[in-house]
């Protein structure tokens, strides 16, 4: 292999692209990197705008395509929650002729609205170095809607219609809704509307690399590897309200190394690489637990767990295409985001009361996929459009000027999205490039 070949295989896997770095391992948020140029006079930028967030529904996995927002941590079972309060010690509410039901599910749909404003400064030497930081601040309103499903509802301990296995008359089911919220009452759980304004995670970059023009066949090269920490400063969820959502990665510290690269094929086409591993530390904070393999949103215990994250993957190619006409141009980003199972241990000084975090046994000893573990396994699919006008392509001197930047990461189902919600983010947005 030739030095060229070699020169040509490392800026591939360590290149650092036009790309300003950000958090990538929610399942409920899409905040993963975007893209920007940097030139050999301008190393640095400072970026801020406002963004609105929007989602109604989530994908389940290769079976059930279009499941609610709650329901990526399980079925809601009314029967495995009155079993719940059994064991607990709390009487159930619900009539002993539906006690008899082998499962009670119900449809559980979320939806999620909000807007709020984010930042990001870096700073780059002509020495190859930059440091950096991103964050934002969010205002989000999220709800949750319980319906008796009409047709067999996949996912439960057993597939249940209800309207059917009852024979429910319209009465009956306001009666059996009644009972439901009654449960959830003494389980300590507030009403099903949640909001809050606070920040999200934020995160701290350093990079190193190089920017050079007319290399491998390139009129720019632009490569580098990274590091960063995740500073937990995002809003946390509330383990009475099943309706809260985390801002980032609820409570836990993390760390995230990679690598990018960006190629100037020719005159204004780019194509961009990145890839990035990050691990969240293991904290032991307050969580709801279940007791009868419970949906853990709606766990009938609460008290100090700790949780381990599994470790977050992200791969994101992007094209650009600069100054398409007097300064605007356009870019597509694909982002396929994978986490790890999360590892869940009862941190509580009295287990009289036992939990079932690691869910059923199999019977060669194995958890089987009720357990927190595989619950908390998630993978994610974005592609990210952007239309920017960049009035540097119309006047090459050094000045100072303002890029205005729209971009819309939309969810899709490529190739592995599963259990994660499908949230719409939209930004408009005012660059300065330095």
């Amino acid at each position: 292999m030739t030095k060229k070949q070699l020169l040509s295989i490392f800026v591939l896997l360590t290149g650092v692209a036009g790309l300003k770095a950000s958090v990538a391992d929610s399942r409920y948020f899409p905040w993963y990197p975007h893209m920007y140029e940097r030139t050999l006079q301008k190393r640095s930028i400072f970026d801020a705008g406002a963004f609105f967030v929007t989602a109604s529904s989530a994908r389940g996995n290769e079976s059930i395509e279009r499941i609610g927002i709650p329901e990526i941590w399980g079925i809601y079972d009314q029967k495995q929650l009155s079993d719940a309060l059994g064991i607990i010690g709390k009487t159930t509410p619900l009539l002993a002729q539906w006690q008899l039901q082998r499962s009670i599910a119900w449809d559980v749909k979320g939806k999620m609205e909000g807007q709020g404003a984010y930042f990001q400064f870096e700073y780059g030497s002509k020495k190859g170095f930059s440091v950096g930081i991103t964050t934002s601040i969010m205002h989000l309103t999220s709800d949750q809607r319980f319906t008796i499903p009409t047709g067999r509802k996949q996912g439960s301990i057993y597939d249940s219609n209800p309207l059917m296995d009852l024979g429910l008359t319209p009465s009956q089911e306001e009666q059996l809704d009644a009972q439901r919220r009654e449960m959830q009452a003494l389980l300590g759980f507030t009403d099903a509307q949640w909001s809050e304004s606070g920040f999200t995670d934020t995160e701290l970059h350093l990079r190193y690399g190089f920017l050079t023009e007319y290399r491998l066949k390139c009129r720019k090269v632009d490569g580098g590897v990274f590091t960063g920490i995740l500073i937990p400063s995002g809003v946390k969820r509330d383990p009475r309200n099943p309706a809260s959502v985390p801002f980032g990665g609820n409570g836990h510290t993390g760390f995230y190394w990679g690598a990018e690269s960006m190629f100037e094929i020719k005159e204004d086409w780019e194509l961009s690489f990145r890839l990035q591993v990050s691990k969240r530390l293991a904290k032991t904070q307050i969580s709801r637990m279940p007791v009868n393999h419970e949906p853990v949103l709606w766990g009938a215990l609460e008290g100090l767990v700790n949780i381990d994250p599994g470790a977050s993957f992200l791969f994101t190619p992007a094209f650009t295409m600069h100054d398409l006409r007097d300064g605007f141009g356009a870019g597509v980003q694909y982002c396929m985001a994978i986490h790890g199972g999360d590892v869940w241990t009862d941190e509580r000084a009295d287990k009289t009361i036992p939990s079932t975090l690691g869910g059923l046994r199999g019977n060669s000893g194995s958890y089987l996929i009720d357990g927190l573990y595989e619950k908390s396994k998630w993978s994610a699919e974005y592609i990210i459009a952007t239309i920017f006008y960049d009035p540097d392509k119309l006047t090459k001197d050094e000045g100072i000027r303002p890029h205005i930047v729209f971009e819309w990461d939309i969810p899709i189902n490529l190739l592995i999205e599963e259990k994660v919600s499908k949230t719409n983010i939209i930004s408009l947005g005012i660059s300065f490039h330095f």
